[in-house]
C-alpha cells in the first residue's frame, strides 16, 4: 500500500480514486462505479435493516431513534415538543480504534 504524505487537507474523493485505480490496476470509471454501487448497496441494507456492516472491518453503521422530549425556547421561555428523530451511528471497528489510540494530536504535549 502506498504511504500517503501528510498535508492539512484530506484527500478528496478523485485523489482516493486515482490512488486506488494506480494499486490495483482497474480504470478510475470502473472505480468510481465501484464506489456508486457500494454506496447504493450500503444505504438500501441501513433502510431495511436499520444496520450495516461495513466492508474490510471499517466498523458498523446502524440507526437509532432519539427520543421526544421538551425543550425550552431560550428566546421566548415556552416549553416545545420535540419530536422522535432517526439518526445514524458509527461504530468503528476494534481496528480503527487501535489506530486513532496511536495518533499523535497536534495539541498533545
Amino acid at each position: 500500500m502506498e504511504k500517503t504524505t501528510t498535508s492539512s487537507k484530506p484527500l478528496s474523493r478523485s485523489e482516493i480514486n486515482k490512488i486506488i485505480a494506480v494499486a490495483t490496476g482497474v480504470k478510475e470509471a470502473k472505480i468510481k462505479e465501484i464506489f456508486k454501487y457500494l454506496n447504493t448497496l450500503l444505504l438500501n441494507e441501513l433502510v431495511s435493516r436499520s444496520v450495516c456492516i461495513l466492508p474490510e472491518n471499517l466498523g458498523k453503521l446502524r440507526i437509532t431513534i432519539r427520543n421526544a422530549r421538551i425543550q425550552k425556547d431560550m428566546k421566548t421561555g415556552e416549553m416545545k415538543h420535540i419530536p422522535p428523530k432517526p439518526l445514524v451511528r458509527y461504530s468503528p471497528s476494534k481496528t480503527i480504534k487501535e489506530t486513532a489510540a496511536k495518533v499523535r494530536w497536534k495539541y498533545a504535549d
